[in-house]
């Protein structure tokens, strides 16, 4: 039940950095660049299983 709990955490990191992302791609018009952005940033910073 833990380890869900854990790929839940990191789903959350990844969505919230895509949406955070797209947030700033669409206010600065850099597609796609927040995208990957974010997705690093999820990759990066999401705790480790």
């Amino acid at each position: 039940m833990g380890e869900k709990r854990k790929a839940d955490d990191n789903w959350t990191w990844l969505t919230m950095g895509m949406c955070i992302g797209l947030l700033t791609d669409v206010l600065f018009d850099t597609m796609p660049f927040g995208i990957l952005a974010g997705f690093a940033f999820a990759l990066i910073f999401a705790p480790k299983p």
